[in-house]
């Protein structure tokens, strides 16, 4: 199943900052947009140019190559797949909507999400897309609120070019 079709329609708790234009971003204020695919061949390494996308763990680092879209809502969301450190495939999806922000990533057939608890604040300064000590579970359950706890997390994306859209 598609990691865009596992938006939870849960309410979580976030503030959502858009710094645009001004003196506090170098951003134009309406960002280039573009229709790039990129098809990726196998493991990367962080030294992958592609590489423009990453969540980091205490223990472990996932990077994607990703892909920004505009959804016409003055938000920005990211879809982007890669390869876990044993060369699994793995998929993000980031939605940066103020009232119900979500981050997901499926990796080693499971979906990493942030607790029902967890505060996700999302970011975006010079075209980098970020949210800190976002803390993590595996495999939520929607009705029970258990997951196995993961960890907190850095996510970090580097927007260049923005596709039309929503992924």
């Amino acid at each position: 199943m598609p990691l865009s079709r596992l938006v939870p329609t849960r309410p979580v708790v976030a503030v959502a900052v858009l710094v645009l234009g001004g003196a506090c971003s170098s951003e134009p204020a309406n960002p280039t947009l573009s229709s790039t695919t990129t098809a990726l061949a196998g493991p990367s390494t962080a030294t992958d140019p592609k590489i423009n996308a990453t969540v980091t763990f205490a223990n472990e680092v996932y990077e994607f190559t990703a892909e920004c879209y505009l959804p016409g809502d003055g938000n920005v969301d990211v879809a982007g797949s890669g390869f876990d450190q044993t060369g699994q495939p793995t998929e993000l999806l980031i939605r940066r909507a103020p009232a119900r922000p979500y981050v997901g990533i499926r990796a080693g057939g499971s979906l990493l999400e942030p607790a029902l608890d967890a505060e996700l604040i999302f970011t975006i300064e010079a075209g980098i897309v970020q949210a800190e000590a976002v803390e993590f579970v595996r495999d939520l359950d929607l009705n029970s609120g258990e997951g196995t706890p993961v960890g907190p997390a850095t996510i970090a994306v580097t927007c260049t070019t923005y596709t039309d859209g929503s992924p």
